[in-house]
């Protein structure tokens, strides 16, 4: 396999979490209660980024998202307006497609006013980003006309960009509303279309209709086994990704056969890149799942090996991957050797000599720890608070 192909991967599998439509976010794992300490910490790191306001809204914005993942939702609305830019907009549109989920419509609904409020002020290709979250939080609340309207224009501007996307927003509005054959129909119309974006939102596409709660399980199947087809036939790095989200699915439904077979392959993604620093995103990621799915000895090996490998990634990725590893251990579960590799993420992150980059890993750190609900014991709370005092010049 090329370089090429192996950073595609690479990235694909770190960011995997940003690249997750709205109306496919799954509540927080069973494993744990989230913490609000450790997600608290995430954002007071995010916060003190001072060098780049970029990166410093990023950083928040993912630390909120966490929050309302959790169902602290109130508490996200009232850290929002921390935030500077476009940012604090789809901040507010995710915050919209939690309520519209949860059947909180009337403030789902200021949610999507007050996105909005910041898409109008926002140019560039960060508004039609704003944009599409909207569109799907109002497919969540049955709103097919309003949401129709904005797809269609986002498909019609960017068809390559948007239009897989526009269908599946489209697709889960029409099964909201109870017509979940007309979903399936809209989605099998994109089956010849092999763009990877169209091909991506297809598949999440019929991914979001077999997570529909208010399907009969036999549709809800139907859409899981056209998610799993859809996503045998993407590329590499989009295929892995597909099928680790399909595999909980599965489990979920009473298939544990059809779990074990889509993680199976999966991990047949992974193998094809041997033995290298690139392949650990993807290690964490097989090793979690066969975790979620029910097979904890399995999940083993992948994870030992991630872990042998993480010396060679690049220094600067490295308390990250820690990190992702100790979650996946969390998983197995494995606390007490969770709990060594967290303290040695801080540590690793730690020692980095400009700030930026350390309080970005200390961010994403602290809201891994927060999502798997770790709540800091008091000499890793001193720590923590210790070193956010440190940040400062140089950065």
């Amino acid at each position: 396999m090329s370089h090429r192909s192996v950073s595609k991967l690479r990235m694909a599998v770190s960011v995997a979490a940003l690249m997750l439509l709205a109306w496919t976010t799954g509540a927080p794992a069973d494993f744990a209660t989230p913490a609000h300490e450790s997600l608290d910490f995430a954002f007071r790191f995010a916060s003190a980024i001072k060098s780049d306001a970029r990166d410093r809204a990023k950083a928040q914005e993912l630390a909120l998202g966490e929050y309302a993942a959790a169902g602290a939702i109130d508490e996200a609305a009232r850290r929002a307006p921390e935030i500077e830019g476009w940012r604090r907009g789809s901040l507010y549109a995710s915050l919209a497609t939690q309520c519209a989920r949860a059947g909180r419509a009337d403030e789902a609904r200021a949610f999507i006013g007050k996105a909005e409020e910041v898409r109008q002020n926002t140019t560039g290709w960060e508004n039609p980003r704003i944009s599409a979250q909207v569109a799907e939080a109002l497919a969540l609340l049955g709103d097919t006309e309003q949401s129709n309207k904005i797809t269609t224009g986002l498909a019609a501007a960017d068809p390559i960009q948007y239009s897989g996307r526009a269908t599946a927003t489209d697709a889960v509005g029409a099964a909201v509303k109870g017509d979940f054959a007309q979903g399936m129909a809209q989605l099998r119309a994109l089956e010849g279309d092999n763009n990877l974006d169209t091909a991506w939102g297809r598949t999440m596409g019929y991914l979001a209709l077999a997570r529909h709660p208010e399907a009969p399980k036999a549709s809800r199947l139907e859409a899981l086994d056209a998610a799993r087809a859809s996503a045998e036939r993407l590329p590499l790095e989009r295929r892995l990704d597909g099928l680790l989200q399909i595999a909980p699915e599965y489990v979920n439904l009473g298939r544990k056969g059809d779990a074990k077979k889509a993680v199976a392959s999966a991990a047949a993604v992974v193998a094809n890149e041997g033995q290298v620093a690139e392949a650990i995103p993807g290690l964490i990621a097989v090793g979690q799942a066969w975790a979620e799915i029910g097979e904890p000895e399995k999940a083993r090996k992948p994870l030992q090996a991630a872990e042998g490998l993480v010396a060679e990634a690049l220094s600067i990725d490295q308390p990250g991957l820690i990190e992702r590893i100790a979650s996946a251990w969390r998983r197995v579960p494995d606390p007490e050797r969770a709990h060594r590799l967290d303290l040695k993420a801080v540590d690793n992150a730690a020692a980095m000599r400009l700030s930026r980059p350390r309080a970005i890993s200390l961010s994403a750190i602290c809201r891994q720890m927060g999502k798997d609900g770790v709540v800091p014991d008091a000499s890793l709370r001193s720590r923590l608070e210790s070193l956010l005092a440190d940040l400062g010049e140089p950065w």
